[in-house]
């Protein structure tokens, strides 16, 4: 009987004609393009950003989509596209699965890339192993401040005639902080002495052009951020004492930023006006009780919202972590109060 002979693989394979598996062939490495580099720069400036933050410094309202691609990209966590990791990112919530809000810092690729262009890092950038063991209130306290430091950012954008000269971030002025020697009345009668450490949760120096007028004026805001969690009235009137001695004319405030109008903005970001009423009686109290009132118009106290957003499966109403804030009502309306 003849019996034909067959190969055990009747078709050609990959391994018949190199012997090994053919390799995919590489994506081409993403290269860095003028929208790359100014992001990388928000990252470098901000410290920690978000999508909605990039969404608010260099994109239209309903780009969200875009600027998370973006940032998906330059962290090397698109899938479709080969990208070196200029970026790393990390969950704001801690330990949680499915974290649904990445916040994005400078991976070493980044950092790198800063350095080579003479740029100076500091340890708040290069502690990589720091910004992945923050929890979540430091976290949510920076991208406050963020979202705040933003907001000034772009207020010319309504106010022409304002424009934001400088800024420094809370994490700047934490590797410079100032330190205040005053006097305390206490309630015996007596005077003792304090020294305390001021580090505001950010500086703001804005120039405002009058019409007809050579010489802009100059006004630098001090925010500070209050998220409710605040509750040693001491600790928060020793804070209150001491921005008046920093202010006063040749003392910290003006060795490190010159003369200037200024007010220490408080922002109450969590609480609403009860909290906010809450600490502006602190203030009030405060000043009183050492004989400061003639300093009631160096504070601030404002409230801000948190955006509302509608979930697309319930359609229930959700709060967000991004704060609503319109740069014109809270800069330039009569939204704040005085002690």
């Amino acid at each position: 009987m003849f019996m034909q002979t067959i190969p055990i693989f009747p078709e050609q394979t990959e391994y018949m004609v190199t012997g090994q598996p053919r390799k995919k062939a590489k994506k081409p490495l993403y290269q860095l393009r003028e929208l790359d580099v100014a992001i990388l720069k928000y990252v470098r400036e901000y410290y920690l950003l978000t999508s909605w933050q990039l969404v608010n410094l260099h994109y239209s309202p309903g780009s969200l989509t875009r600027a998370q691609t973006k940032l998906q990209i330059l962290s090397g966590n698109k899938e479709e596209v080969s990208s070196v990791s200029y970026l790393r990112r990390r969950g704001l919530y801690p330990l949680t699965f499915g974290n649904t809000i990445q916040i994005y810092y400078l991976g070493t690729p980044g950092i790198n890339y800063f350095k080579e262009l003479g740029l100076p890092m500091t340890t708040r950038h290069t502690r990589l192993d720091k910004i992945q063991e923050l929890s979540y209130p430091p976290l949510i306290h920076a991208l406050n401040v963020n979202d705040v430091l933003i907001a000034g950012r772009n207020l010319s954008k309504t106010a022409p005639d304002i424009r934001l000269d400088s800024w420094l971030h809370d994490y700047d002025l934490q590797t410079t902080p100032a330190h205040v020697e005053l006097e305390r009345r206490m309630s015996n009668g007596g005077i003792t002495q304090e020294r305390v450490k001021i580090v505001p949760d950010g500086m703001m120096d804005f120039r405002l052009k009058l019409a007809n007028a050579d010489k802009e004026r100059r006004r630098i805001i001090l925010p500070e951020i209050d998220r409710g969690t605040e509750t040693n009235i001491e600790e928060f009137k020793r804070k209150i004492r001491a921005y008046v001695y920093y202010s006063y004319p040749g003392g910290a405030f003006e060795e490190m930023f010159g003369k200037a109008n200024k007010r220490v903005v408080w922002i109450v970001t969590k609480g609403g006006e009860n909290r906010m009423n809450t600490i502006r009686k602190w203030c009030e109290d405060e000043l009183m009780e050492q004989e400061l009132e003639h300093e009631f118009n160096l504070f601030r106290f404002v409230t801000v919202d948190q955006v509302k957003r509608i979930d697309e499966k319930t359609g229930n109403v959700k709060l967000s972590e991004e704060l609503a804030i319109n740069p014109y009502e809270l800069f330039l309306t009569q939204r704040a109060y005085k002690p």
